[in-house]
């Protein structure tokens, strides 16, 4: 897409990084040697690799069906601590914002992973990489999150599990807190006050969860108890059965809806 990019890596790294665009809107910002580096992260170690792990093991009240589980695949401290990383860098980006910007959209570098479509020219996620981003898509979402938060995406949830609502268990019961999973961490967009908002809130709530004993090893189990603590924080895009070729129920509506992707007809979706 061209677009103007501040992508964050280790010093190992950078080189390759900065080779992939020579362009004036490719910034690469490589201040921090590893993930425990990221100031948020320099006292994580022994919570996300002692502590997180044990409130993880004492989930409860889940079986493996169709329908939202906890994932020990996420459950390891290198994984943690680059989930918890996030909101510092959305932070950071936009006190340097090397490029003068005032709408922000943060992505995850694998948000196009391996399970989607292949496009006309035959390569993995083509068409959608080909698009370009659509900026009244972002206008729309923007004037609706204001500077006050940000706009993102919901996962599918399953009827398995009943209703989440503000009276569920998962707000009161820390062996239940892993049915609040309900938003989907890989995109999000505002201008600078809401995403400023949103990343100071999410590492604000962080400390807290830690400090009550709340599992906040996966940022989306932390986005939902933003949302809960700050009014009008968390704006969401609502899942809903995205056609082919985007076909499978991975593949949820934020990673292709601030496109051109799909034509006037998506143009709802942002």
């Amino acid at each position: 897409m061209q677009e103007q990019t501040i992508i964050y890596t280790s010093p190992s790294f950078a080189d390759n990084i900065r080779k992939l665009r020579q362009d004036e809107h490719w910034h690469v910002i490589d201040d921090f040697g590893t993930i425990w580096d990221i100031p948020n992260n320099r006292h994580q170690w022994d919570n996300f690799t002692n502590i997180q792990p044990k409130l993880y093991d004492q989930f409860e009240g889940y079986w493996k069906l169709s329908g939202w589980y906890p994932n020990s695949n996420y459950n390891h401290a290198h994984r943690s601590a680059t989930y918890n990383a996030k909101a510092f860098v959305t932070y950071d980006a936009i006190m340097r914002n090397p490029f003068g910007s005032e709408r922000w959209m943060y992505v995850d570098a694998g948000i196009l992973d391996q399970a989607g479509p292949i496009g006309a020219n035959g390569q993995l996620w083509g068409d959608v990489i080909a698009a370009d981003l659509a900026e009244h898509k972002f206008d729309h979402s923007i004037s609706i999150s204001g500077d006050t938060g940000i706009v993102i995406g919901e996962y599918m949830q399953s009827p398995a599990y009943g209703t989440i609502d503000i009276n569920h268990e998962c707000w009161v019961n820390p062996s239940k807190g892993w049915m609040c999973h309900h938003f989907i961490g890989n995109a999000y967009v505002g201008n600078s006050l809401g995403m400023l908002n949103y990343s100071v809130r999410y590492m604000q709530t962080v400390e807290e969860m830690d400090a009550n004993g709340w599992y906040s090893a996966r940022e989306e189990f932390v986005i939902p108890w933003v949302a809960i603590r700050y009014p009008n924080t968390v704006f969401s895009i609502p899942w809903f059965p995205v056609p082919r070729p985007l076909w499978c129920k991975w593949q949820y509506p934020i990673k292709a809806c601030y496109s051109t992707f799909g034509g006037s007809e998506s143009d709802y979706v942002g």
